[in-house]
């Protein structure tokens, strides 16, 4: 089973959705939350062009971090669930109307 860590401000912003989702579907997540004078350091360690939040996804001994909250919103909502019915829809008239709420609150 894996394990996750989200890595972000110490501030709601775009790691909160992230937060609440993991909460909403009873997935344990480690929460590192970075002050903003630690930035430069740990972006310094980062692949070029990455930003915060990071989500750490260990499995295996492995660990991979992925990046942009939208799309890690979407990876979460497609390996949980809710209540019997998974987060983000297989369905692709589903998923649309899915995606259109995310842009209407975006």
């Amino acid at each position: 089973m894996a394990t996750y860590k989200l890595t972000y401000f110490p501030i709601t912003g775009l790691g909160e959705p992230i937060r609440m989702t993991f909460a909403l579907a009873g997935i344990p997540l480690e929460d590192e939350r970075v002050p903003g004078a630690d930035w430069g350091a740990l972006k310094a360690t980062l692949p070029p062009g990455s930003q915060m939040p990071i989500l750490h996804v260990t499995e295996g001994g492995n660990t991979e971090m992925l990046f942009q909250s939208r799309a890690i919103l979407r990876y979460i909502g497609s390996i949980s669930s809710y209540e019997g019915s998974k987060l983000y829809p297989d369905d692709p008239k589903t998923r649309y109307h899915c995606e259109e709420v995310i842009e209407m609150v975006e």
